[in-house]
């Protein structure tokens, strides 16, 4: 992904890291409402300080607790049906952590990859195509 990033102009870049965070945000229905909030801010252009680091403290969160639900994993009999869609808002918190990033190549790449991640269960190769024809629109 990151060799047909290469090249695309800035403002392309961060289109398409805010693409990807916006496709993982409404794609899962568990995200918190704050970082609804803070993918309408960027989707408009605005990149908050403040919001930034909301976003990264609730994104820290997400990541801790379905951490924390995984721990038992070789235990099966201790699974925690709650894992998946904890899973699944972490990653789209993560995606739209990376639309922050100064780097836009890395904040893309980044975005791109935890969405995909964030909306596997929905169905990945449609996600994946979307999601590939966002960064072939970079050119």
């Amino acid at each position: 992904m990151q060799a047909e990033l290469r090249g695309a102009r800035d403002d392309r870049l961060r289109r398409v890291a805010v693409a990807a965070a916006a496709f993982a945000i409404c794609a899962v229905p568990s995200i918190p409402d704050e970082l609804r909030a803070a993918l309408t801010e960027v989707q408009a252009g605005t990149f908050d300080s403040s919001t930034r680091a909301r976003v990264e403290a609730v994104a820290e969160e997400l990541d801790e607790r379905y951490l924390d639900m995984h721990d038992d994993e070789g235990h099966p009999e201790s699974y925690d049906p709650a894992w998946p869609a904890a899973w699944y808002s972490a990653r789209a918190a993560a995606a739209l952590r990376a639309a922050y990033l100064e780097d836009t190549l890395q904040a893309a790449c980044e975005a791109v990859y935890e969405a995909l991640y964030a909306t596997t269960s929905v169905g990945s190769a449609l996600e994946y195509e979307l999601l590939t024809s966002v960064v072939a629109s970079t050119r």
